[in-house]
């Protein structure tokens, strides 16, 4: 059973773009509704720093909080992760994982199938058009725990094409290399646009939910 889910992404990074990308996370954040305090003591000083096991945690530390969103209470923590080519030799530069975690068991109303919540939907949806709005130069996923990080780690690796769809949705942006990986037309939602394709699995949403009408951060 699940226990926590969210909206990801991966961004290439060397230490001189560090403060630059940290800073596009925390000014998404602050229009996603986290107070400025909690976004200084959390984010606001953190440097790139890898710990022996050349991971980098200093983004880790933030407390779980609530936010108030179209009338919903939503408990949730951010995270920025540092990745490297020491632990994942694929890689060519240090990479960012940008990450914002929800309860699984607040946001789905069946286990099996990680059905989410109506009234969920199109807060999920949000919440990944506001993550491209600022990182529109990679994909933003939708993952729970069981998939987290499978889908960009089959991407890198190039090996095993069926873990590249473990996710719920995804915007992706049609100038990546995804090296012809064709999703299964009954398994998805799918469309393509101008600047990116956008995925949603059929069995988590009741429709595409781009196409909610309600949408604080739509993306054309």
């Amino acid at each position: 059973m699940s226990e926590y889910s969210q909206v990801q992404l991966y961004i290439e990074c060397d230490e001189a773009q560090f403060t630059e990308i940290r800073d596009r996370f925390i000014q998404c954040l602050s229009e996603y509704g986290f107070e400025r305090n909690y976004l200084q003591t959390y984010f606001g000083t953190i440097e790139w720093e890898l710990s022996d096991n050349f991971f980098m945690y200093t983004g880790c530390n933030a407390k779980r909080t609530s936010l108030l969103k179209d009338n919903t209470s939503v408990s949730v923590w951010p995270a920025l992760i540092g990745l490297t080519p020491h632990v994942f030799t694929e890689l060519q530069q240090n990479v960012v994982e940008i990450v914002l975690f929800f309860e699984t068991d607040h946001i789905i109303d069946d286990y099996k199938s990680a059905h989410l919540k109506k009234e969920w939907q199109p807060l999920i949806w949000d919440t990944m058009c506001l993550f491209y709005k600022h990182f529109g130069e990679t994909t933003i996923y939708f993952t729970d725990e069981t998939t987290d990080g499978q889908p960009w780690e089959a991407l890198i690796s190039k090996q095993d094409q069926n873990k590249y769809w473990l996710f719920d949705a995804a915007i992706v942006p049609n100038q990546l290399e995804t090296y012809n990986m064709q999703s299964s037309q009954s398994d998805f939602y799918t469309e393509t646009r101008i600047e990116h394709t956008i995925f949603a699995r059929k069995v988590v949403w009741d429709q595409p939910p781009w196409n909610h009408p309600n949408q604080y951060f739509p993306i054309k």
